[in-house]
């Protein structure tokens, strides 16, 4: 087993990097270059990658939107008692459901696909977009601040600042500006930063995995159109009602006792019959 850290300084904006780090596109111009992936084209089949793993860790969107992108793995590291608090406990959640339903599936698999989208006058606080396929897996992410729609396999994926779209033979993994009609920039789930989810499963049962502030009107995208009746249990409770268009269902997430604005992670089961 091999695996290879780093190789990213200059170019993923991690924080907490040492002093000397520059970015490079501080140093050339973003108009004269974009990234090919040398590494991933000789290696990606052979070893797993993850970032420096002394000092680069995924810590918020815009990092998480690059380390898919790149198809390396997530890592994190924070102190124990900081397990406590809810925001970084369930940002943990988080990494680890997104590394066991996407990393995973394409750690060891050949790049087949890599594409550096960002136009002829690219702006230096806005990455553009890499479209990119390892094994299994296509991924489309948002490496700008700014929401952006783009076409997909699908259709158009409409993506939020540092969001992506992650598909594979039943998976879907998201970070949605809009999806099944609600609006991240200005639905409950808070802070415009669009609906985030996993769901894996077939068009009998699926497991849902949600990011979202308590009392949520969430969407999510199934990996399989279900048909008929649909139950949904959110931590083996029934959710009523539960709304279904196409592959999309929607759903209210209850509230919790003490919550602010922090996102937890929500697990839910959906059945047709």
């Amino acid at each position: 087993e091999s695996q290879l850290c780093g190789m990213t300084w200059g170019i993923v904006p991690t924080e907490g990097g040492p002093s000397w780090r520059r970015l490079m596109k501080h140093e050339y111009s973003p108009a004269t270059w974009d990234i090919f992936p040398l590494a991933q084209i000789i290696a990606h089949d052979k070893c797993s990658f993850v970032h420096h793993d002394l000092g680069q860790f995924v810590t918020n969107r815009e990092t998480l939107a690059w380390t898919l992108a790149l198809g390396y793995g997530l890592s994190y590291r924070i102190a124990a008692s900081a397990l406590d608090r809810d925001g970084p406990r369930e940002w943990l959640r988080w990494l680890d459901r997104l590394q066991k339903s996407v990393v995973a599936r394409y750690v060891g698999k050949p790049m087949k696909l890599f594409v550096h989208e960002r136009g002829a006058q690219p702006p230096r606080d806005d990455d553009g977009i890499i479209r990119a396929t390892y094994g299994p897996v296509e991924i489309i992410a948002n490496l700008g601040s700014s929401p952006k729609a783009v076409a997909s396999r699908n259709g158009t994926a409409a993506l939020p600042g540092f969001g992506f779209r992650a598909t594979a033979p039943g998976v879907v993994a998201a970070n949605l500006q809009i999806a099944g009609g609600v609006d991240g920039r200005t639905s409950t789930t808070g802070g415009g930063e669009g609906e985030l989810f996993v769901a894996e499963g077939n068009a009998h049962r699926a497991d849902v995995w949600v990011y979202a502030v308590p009392a949520s009107d969430v969407a999510v995208e199934l990996p399989a159109h279900m048909t008929g009746k649909l139950t949904l249990a959110l931590d083996g409770e029934p959710v009523a009602p539960v709304r279904a268009t196409c592959n999309i269902i929607r759903f209210r997430l209850p509230q919790r006792s003490n919550s602010d604005a922090t996102r937890f992670l929500w697990h839910a089961t959906v059945t047709a019959r």
